[in-house]
């Protein structure tokens, strides 16, 4: 159902002047001190408004999955004390918006099958508090930004079904010395990803689940000093052009 106040909600409320300004709506709603929307599945349509994570903004969790809304995402101040953005499952389309990366606050992020397009935000990661990120099912293209793989807190990172071709040095390089310390489940299948295996993950701790199948992967699983991937239960290497054994190293 499309609201005034520029953008969406599953319900309009009563035409009132809102004390905060913003007029009604939606956007009368967080005017007035709205912290969480939550119109998961509720046949909303049309845009994302500005005001939701606009500065002044109160909104800490925004729950939009399963509906149809359309057009980029909107920007997050710098001030927004939003912590969990989930948008799965919709029709969204644009690039991910640097300010993302800006979000001081920010936990959670779920844009799943949506069709945003373009880079990861570089600096995406940077605000050191980000724990689940999971952007599978879009057009994303570029690569996993360093920010991103090395931010000290992120357990969940699943960007499958894109067109990445890139992940991070660190990823790569940074065995002996785990790239994540937190990290528990990292999923990169169906993407373009050309170089070596991730080495630098098998010093990760928590690291439960591996899935980089349906890459361009090449060259031989790497082997190193006992203690690599100590904490592994799932490992989906298949369609590459990986060679030669499981190192003895693994698992031990």
């Amino acid at each position: 159902t499309s609201v005034p106040g520029g953008g969406t909600a599953a319900v309009a409320p009563p035409s009132k002047a809102a004390p905060r300004g913003g007029g009604g709506g939606v956007c009368g709603l967080v005017a007035n001190g709205l912290t969480a929307l939550d119109v998961d599945g509720a046949g909303v349509t049309g845009t994302l408004p500005p005001c939701l994570t606009a500065p002044g903004s109160d909104l800490v969790e925004l729950h939009v999955g399963n509906n149809a809304l359309t057009g980029p995402l909107p920007a997050v101040a710098a001030s927004s004390p939003l912590e969990a953005l989930t948008a799965y499952n919709n029709g969204l389309t644009g690039a991910l918006p640097p300010s993302l990366a800006g979000a001081p606050a920010l936990v959670s992020l779920d844009l799943t099958n949506n069709r945003i397009a373009g880079a990861i935000p570089p600096a995406l990661g940077s605000n050191g508090v980000l724990k689940y990120v999971v952007l599978k099912a879009n057009r994303l293209t570029g690569g996993i930004p360093a920010a991103l793989a090395t931010t000290p807190n992120l357990e969940t990172l699943d960007v499958k079904n894109n067109s990445l071709t890139r992940i991070p040095a660190e990823w790569v390089e940074g065995w002996p010395g785990a790239a994540n310390s937190s990290l528990v489940n990292v999923r990169i299948s169906f993407n373009g990803v050309e170089g070596p295996f991730p080495a630098g993950l098998a010093a990760a701790p928590a690291l439960t689940f591996l899935v980089v199948n349906n890459n361009s992967l090449a060259g031989e699983l790497p082997a190193g000093p006992d203690g690599m991937f100590p904490a592994l239960r799932a490992l989906n290497g298949s369609n590459n052009a990986l060679t030669g054994p499981i190192p003895a190293a693994w698992g031990t």
